[in-house]
């Protein structure tokens, strides 16, 4: 079997910063588990995407949905991409500015949930798209963002 080798578009890197200070921005803190407005948020943003993703919410306590959102041949393997949409609370006193706004020091940037995980979400949809958009063929991928991580594990 001959594997074609894809070149995959470049996600410039003013998209990605651009998607995951939107993705710092939402509060979804754990406690108490504040994940609501980032799961709708990451609902529209995925069923706008350029890849024909099937996008759909699991119930995982009442309010707190995982986002599963899929796309490409499953028969041709699959991949899953999954993170957690939570982020613990923002300690008092320990930020310079407001923890849930994105913004460069240096050359880090910071806000709350960069580094864990919502830097991480913005790269794997980001991609997700690039890869499903290049390829002629392209096997499955899974894109799974979970509630609850930072504190009982149960969307995962």
């Amino acid at each position: 079997m001959v594997q074609k080798s894809i070149n995959m578009t470049t996600v410039s890197s003013k998209e990605l910063i651009n998607l995951a200070g939107t993705l710092v921005g939402y509060k979804s803190v754990n406690p108490p588990g504040d994940e609501q407005r980032i799961a709708d948020f990451l609902v529209d943003r995925l069923e706008r995407s350029s890849a024909a993703f099937s996008v759909h919410r699991q119930s995982v306590r009442p309010g707190r949905s995982n986002v599963i959102a899929r796309a490409g041949d499953p028969e041709r393997g699959s991949l899953l991409l999954t993170g957690h949409m939570d982020v613990v609370p923002a300690a008092s006193g320990s930020w310079r500015g407001d923890p849930f706004e994105l913004h460069q020091h240096e050359d880090r940037l910071v806000g709350r949930g960069i580094a864990d995980m919502k830097g991480a979400l913005a790269a794997k949809l980001l991609a997700a798209e690039a890869f499903l958009d290049d390829a002629d063929t392209p096997g499955e991928v899974i894109l799974a963002f979970v509630v609850d991580e930072e504190v009982g594990g149960k969307g995962t």
